[in-house]
């Protein structure tokens, strides 16, 4: 290494058994060191090596990293390698992927590091503004950076000098003006990637990559006049591209408003000049307001890399209009005050609007009495009106609430109140640490209480209670300090369940481990449906997939609707999903003796998280040669393992049959969907049980009936496309008549029993 005169540099990564560098132990190292010109990263040595650590490993963490037992159990402690660790990174510069929190294991082990550290993700928040993940998995798919064996150290560690590479040549591609813009926003801070964006590598352009293996369903005009309030009209949506359908609208010559399921599919449509999108007002980028924040001269490190995405995202996006495609999430959120607009701007008037459910029901326009709103899924807005009047004070919301101003394990935010967010994430801690204990006295089964059922435990109630206030007393002098939305609502809600007991409301705790939520959730939503279609003279109808009548008829009783017609549009033969049906219980040895690359990439679905986990933990070295997994509960949160399942041909995606029914993308698209013991292991649950009392006597037929056919309906409808081989479903439930009975009388399905 003493024969250049170029800078080394040393990308490294580590895998630990878990994030905690007090509690937890390094499992591995893997580092190269490489130099870097304008041809590019040259590797001059590598290094890797496993340890054994002093406590037992989760399997979710051997499942994650790919390393075995054997391997920890034949390792040598971390401790015999201290000083060549030392020797070798004392004094290089460290390159890393959130290289913070790498960094913080090492010196907790005695290393002491001076070199200083250049992190691959802060690069990656402001050079892929519109990114839509900035975990490593997901930039090294874009890239198309090979990746022999993920989250393994040393593999991560070449990606990770690759990656660095990359988004060198993508900076690269922006115009000229943009790179004096950004050294004049760079000029006297200390980074240590500033030089590296003078270096003239070749450009790299980002091509963004989509999986559409949607079938092209025509939607002619016969079938657009029939869109007549109040009408259902029958269309295998899930099949068809959205596109298709904005057109037909647009070419109808009515006026209507659409909603759909999910904003990327509003913002796309939008993109094809198909419609004119609604966003709230906080959505819309405000010019003026960012002007004044670059002329600042007080910018922190964050707030500069901040500037830095808006100037790219200024200078390379196909709109400005509006935040909707600009990634700020790395951020917290906290800095999206300083560019977003505080009221929605004149838009461009359209015979077609398009509007996410979320949106649409905060959105209005001029002349809505005249326009029919279209809803895409009945489920969907029932889902979002009832979401929109629950109010829930979680455990993972109030840390994530007091994060989004200041997150002291990325030192992001507002330094102002660091020390304030890090007292009183302690005390969020402490107050549902203080709720687990009581409820674990109350009982031993994870589950829900009802407020009623806790009220009953004088002495547990008042423990949880008081601390509640005590927390809302302290939380209060930061909402006024920091203006805080989101902690404005985790005080709202917490405050909401221990107030004055509200008719027609359900208040509950779900609790389970690591995870407590206080849940106040209105029974009747029939006043807040009226309040949504009002400004439209009630004219609204539904484009709905074939549901089963009983899942119709709650429906149609739950959103109030008095007088409707059904239009049903025969499916095509491609509609029809092969199902593979067994009336038993499926066992997890069975299950895994059936696995092959052949079914990649494959869903797994399980009634309980319990179910999972004991598959998981039984088969993941097996299941990690087989192909990438991603499980509910171990690989990270709804939309990365959601999204990255989508990245990789071989990849398994093994979540309970609530999850993928509400998964939080249009479509996935598995070849193979394993539906295990569907109806089975059924929870009761206090909403539910509240709905039955509700609507039980017009249904004739229990709430969980209702709640299992509509999940199976949701469910499909979330995997449903042309590329979906075969549905593998079994189901012993007592409730399985109701299903069976759908699936022969659908016409969607084509169906084979297995025995």
């Amino acid at each position: 290494m003493e024969e250049s005169n170029q800078t080394i540099y040393c990308s490294l990564d580590l895998e630990m058994s878990g994030f905690d560098p007090e509690a937890d132990e390094i499992l591995e190292i893997g580092f190269v060191f490489f130099t870097i010109d304008e041809s590019g990263t040259h590797v001059v040595e590598e290094w890797t090596h496993v340890f054994r650590p002093t406590q037992p490993v989760h399997p979710k963490i051997l499942g994650l990293t790919g390393i075995t037992l054997t391997e920890l159990e034949q390792a040598p402690l971390i401790a015999e390698h201290l000083d060549f660790l030392q020797n070798k990174l004392e004094n290089v510069i460290i390159v890393g992927h959130s290289i913070k929190v790498d960094i913080a294991f090492l010196e907790k082990a005695g290393l002491v590091l001076k070199g200083g550290s250049i992190d691959t993700l802060e690069l990656a928040q402001f050079i892929l503004p519109t990114q839509h993940s900035y975990n490593l998995e997901n930039l090294i798919h874009s890239f198309s950076i090979v990746s022999a064996e993920s989250h393994r150290a040393l593999a991560d560690a070449k990606a990770t000098m690759s990656l660095l590479e990359k988004l060198l040549g993508v900076y690269q591609s922006f115009p000229e003006e943009v790179h004096e813009q950004i050294q004049n926003v760079v000029r006297g801070q200390t980074m240590l990637w500033k030089d590296l964006l003078s270096l003239k590598l070749a450009s790299v352009e980002l091509v963004a990559k989509s999986q559409n293996l949607q079938s092209s369903i025509e939607v002619d005009d016969a079938i657009i006049k029939t869109f007549e309030p109040f009408s259902i009209v029958t269309l295998p949506v899930e099949l068809m591209e959205p596109q298709i359908l904005a057109g037909a609208l647009k070419k109808s010559g009515k006026k209507f408003m659409w909603v759909v399921s999910d904003k990327q599919t509003a913002i796309s449509i939008w993109k094809n000049g198909l419609a004119q999108v609604l966003l709230p007002a906080d959505d819309y980028f405000d010019e003026q307001k960012f002007a004044e924040l670059v002329q600042r001269t007080d910018l922190s490190p964050e707030e500069v890399r901040f500037v830095l995405k808006i100037l790219i995202w200024k200078a390379t996006n196909w709109q400005t209009q509006s935040l909707v495609d600009l990634n700020i999430s790395f951020f917290g959120g906290q800095f999206r005050h300083l560019i977003s607009a505080e009221e929605v701007p004149a838009i461009t008037k359209s015979e077609l609007y398009v509007a996410d459910y979320e949106t649409f029901l905060r959105s209005k326009f001029e002349d809505q009495e005249n326009y029919t709103v279209i809803f895409e899924r009945m489920a969907d807005l029932e889902r979002s009106v009832s979401k929109s009047l629950v109010k829930k004070a979680s455990w993972g919301f109030g840390l994530y609430a007091l994060r989004s101003i200041y997150n002291p394990e990325t030192e992001s935010g507002d330094p102002r109140y660091k020390d304030i967010v890090i007292d009183l994430l302690g005390r969020v801690d402490l107050f549902f640490g203080l709720a687990q204990l009581q409820l674990n006295a109350i009982t031993k089964v994870y589950g829900f209480i009802t407020e009623e059922q806790l009220s009953n435990h004088d002495y547990e109630y008042e423990r949880i209670k008081i601390a509640s206030e005590n927390l809302i007393e302290k939380l209060e002098e930061l909402k006024v300090q920091s203006e805080s939305k989101q902690l404005a609502d985790f005080i709202e809600n917490l405050r909401s369940f221990f107030g004055v007991i509200e008719t027609g409301s359900v208040r509950y705790i779900e609790f389970r481990e690591g995870y407590i939520g206080f849940i106040n959730q209105p029974i009747n939503i029939d006043d807040a449906i009226g309040k949504v279609l009002e400004p439209y003279a009630k004219k609204a109808l539904f484009i709905d997939s074939k549901s089963s009548d009983l899942v119709e008829k709650y429906f149609v009783k739950r959103l109030g609707i008095e007088e409707y017609s059904r239009v049903y549009h025969e499916q095509t033969a491609q509609s029809q999903i092969p199902i593979e049906l067994s009336i038993s219980e499926l066992q997890s040895h069975i299950l895994f003796s059936g696995l092959n690359e052949e079914k990649l990439p494959l869903i797994i679905t399980f009634s309980t998280l319990t179910e999972i986990k004991e598959f998981y933990k039984q088969y993941h070295e097996e299941l990690n040669q087989l192909g990438v997994v991603y499980a509910q509960g171990y690989s990270g949160g709804t939309n990365k393992i959601v999204r990255n399942f989508g990245l990789r041909a071989k990849s398994i995606l093994i979540v309970t049959h609530d999850f993928l029914s509400q998964a939080p993308l249009r479509a996935l698209f598995p070849k193979h969907l394993v539906i295990s013991n569907y109806g089975s292991g059924t929870i009761s649950h206090p909403y539910v049980e509240a709905l039955e009392k509700h609507y039980g006597a017009d249904l004739g037929v229990p709430m969980s009936v209702i709640r299992s056919l509509l999940t199976f309906e949701n469910l499909i409808k979330r995997v449903s496309h042309s590329g979906l081989q075969k549905v593998e479903l079994y189901t012993n439930s007592t409730d399985s008549e109701y299903l069976i009975s759908y699936l022969e009388t659908s016409g969607g399905y084509q169906i084979s029993q297995k025995s």
